[in-house]
């Protein structure tokens, strides 16, 4: 967990494992829901920690 929150970009499903890295380390996240979708920078966003999906 610790060297996952120093990656400067996480992506990976939607869980509380891979949602606990990006918390921990500050960084942006892009949660993958689909099998057909595009990584793209834009679309990685840091957790405001005002609403939890």
């Amino acid at each position: 967990m610790c060297a996952l929150a120093k990656c400067d970009y996480i992506f990976g499903p939607l869980s509380t494992f891979s949602m606990w890295a990006p918390f921990y380390g500050n960084h942006p996240m892009l949660s993958l829901d689909r099998g057909n979708q595009r990584i793209e920078r834009d679309h990685f966003q840091v957790s405001d920690l005002q609403t939890i999906p």
